[in-house]
């Protein structure tokens, strides 16, 4: 399913696996969003973490209250870790697969695991960039920075 974007494209399309009284939490998907800010390409497997017990529209209206939020960045981090911690929103824990596009001006194409936290940020990237070097990348609890990271020293 897709849609002409103003200055680009968004479309997805997949078969996925829905827990009981619950949305997906297994995914073969591809999803694509170009806009004049980048592209980004993601196919493979996702694994989404979700609550056992709320109701799929007060989850829902969490994601909408969240992308409306006027605070600063801090505040809007805060009320995800409480929403996190008390289990009440789904994250994207886990993504095998390749992610291409371009951010920033750059081209990127990673192909691995992905693994992220509770949070639904990074905690550990394991991947082979388009240059055909693999990566390993660690992040702190809050998956806002890289605290280690090993690539090999290419000698050409």
């Amino acid at each position: 399913m897709g849609k002409k974007l103003p200055e680009g494209q968004d479309a997805g399309s997949g078969l996925t696996f829905d827990q009981y009284r619950q949305d997906q939490t297994i995914s073969l998907e591809h999803n694509e969003h170009v806009d004049s800010e980048g592209a980004h390409y993601d196919d493979g497997l996702n694994v989404v973490a979700r609550p056992d017990w709320t109701v799929v529209k007060d989850e829902y209206a969490f994601y909408k209250m969240m992308e409306e939020f006027k605070g600063a960045a801090e505040e809007k981090d805060a009320l995800l870790y409480q929403y996190a911690n008390e289990g009440k929103v789904a994250k994207k824990r886990l993504f095998i697969g390749n992610r291409r596009g371009t951010k920033e001006g750059q081209s990127y194409d990673e192909t691995g695991l992905f693994i992220r936290n509770k949070y639904g940020r990074d905690a550990i990237r394991m991947f082979v960039d388009d240059n055909n070097v693999p990566h390993l990348e660690f992040y702190d609890r809050f998956g806002k920075k890289v605290i280690y990271e090993w690539k090999p020293e290419i000698k050409e």
